[in-house]
């Protein structure tokens, strides 16, 4: 009895938590929803601290930790690299392939954003086709933003929940359609 009544207690303060955040009365699906996410998150980052489930690379595995991104370049006659927040600005060569004409490389990269330029052919630049931003010093530099799978199926669950959410508020119609019914003889 007393396991049941702290339970119902913990689920009163999460609630509490979860309107505070949003500044609204939630629905009770919309609670539970909440909840399942505060739930996930909490999970996931005790994994991260504890790491002693398994072993280390399983855990990175399940979290999907380090995800593998391709970066390419074009237009280059001799050389290129790339440097960024990933590597302290030390530049990495790129390979060129012969078939497609262009320099390349696979970079495995923990969630999170990361600042680049290449290096074309010994000059630094940035590729203005791709998201930049400019730093503290005016430089202008290239951004990858990384998700790991739970932040992107969180994302992708919210944006769908706010997309449903506008079908809500829409009034309830009916549509008639002219249907041609065959006679029977």
């Amino acid at each position: 009895n007393k396991e049941n009544n702290a339970k119902k207690e913990a689920n009163i303060i999460w609630k509490e938590k979860i309107q505070k955040e949003t500044d609204d009365q939630l629905s009770m699906s919309d609670y539970l929803e909440q909840l399942a996410i505060l739930r996930a998150k909490k999970n996931v980052q005790k994994l991260r601290e504890l790491h002693t489930c398994c072993h280390q690379d399983d855990v990175d595995q399940f979290l999907d930790l380090e995800i593998p991104i391709e970066f390419s370049c074009e237009g280059a006659s001799k050389s290129v690299e790339i440097a960024g927040t990933f590597n302290n600005w030390t530049p990495e060569p790129l390979s060129f392939n012969e078939d497609e004409g262009d320099w390349f490389t696979t970079i495995s990269l923990l969630p999170g954003v990361y600042h680049y330029k290449y290096v074309v052919d010994g000059e630094w630049m940035h590729n203005p086709n791709k998201e930049c931003e400019e730093d503290e010093k005016g430089n202008i530099n290239n951004v990858m933003r990384i998700e790991d799978k739970f932040s992107r199926k969180l994302r992708e669950i919210e944006e769908e929940r706010e997309y449903l959410k506008s079908y809500l508020e829409q009034p309830w119609s009916v549509e008639f359609m002219n249907l041609s019914y065959c006679k029977i003889k």
